[in-house]
């Protein structure tokens, strides 16, 4: 096709090893960090409804987690916001935002 697309891939790859396979060398992937309190992912999990994960295992999530270091170079957003203002801190950090 010769046409490049972007994508994203979402999973939670919280410790370095499993980001280091996800981006694996590659300069063009990057790493877009969550960042969340536990009390406020806790909300939100227990918000929703039919979900796959069981609020049981958010302290096990929490225990596994290695936020990412600065050699990553991922982009780390804060959720305590609306989805809109999450999605434009993220595309402003890639500097994906329109003009």
């Amino acid at each position: 096709c010769g046409k490049r697309q972007r994508a994203v891939v979402a999973c939670s790859a919280l410790r370095r090893a499993y980001r280091d396979v996800l981006v694996h060398g590659r300069r063009d992937v990057r790493i877009v960090f969550l960042d969340g309190t536990r009390e406020l992912i806790a909300a939100r999990l227990a918000a929703r409804k039919d979900h796959f994960m069981p609020a049981g295992l958010l302290d096990s999530q929490f225990m596994t987690l290695e936020r990412p270091a600065p050699d990553e170079g991922a982009v780390t957003v804060s959720i305590d916001a609306t989805v809109d203002a999450i999605v434009d801190d993220i595309l402003r950090q890639l500097k994906l935002a329109p003009a």
